[in-house]
């Protein structure tokens, strides 16, 4: 699934995007191993989580900035700021 994730963000394509499709993925498998037979013994991608996506970021780092320590809250400042310049 990492293969997948690094060629469809090298075609340009949004982790958002991203995400939607990798949960497509998961509930195709997990449909295929609860039919009766199952086509395939488990979801080997059951528990893959995917990239994260801005808003994830965002809340995440909101939710430390707001509980977390003066470190965690100058690294969350540091790591939005200089990646999310636009």
């Amino acid at each position: 699934m990492e293969q997948y994730v690094a060629r469809r963000r090298g075609d340009g394509v949004k982790d958002n995007s991203i995400a939607r499709e990798i949960t497509d993925i998961k509930a195709i498998l997990n449909w295929s191993t609860h039919r009766r037979p199952p086509s395939i013994p488990f979801n080997p991608v059951r528990d893959f989580k995917g990239p994260s996506t801005r808003d994830e970021i965002i809340k995440a780092i909101s939710r430390l900035l707001t509980t977390g320590n003066s470190r965690n809250r100058l690294a969350c400042s540091d790591y939005y700021f200089c990646t999310h310049v636009a």
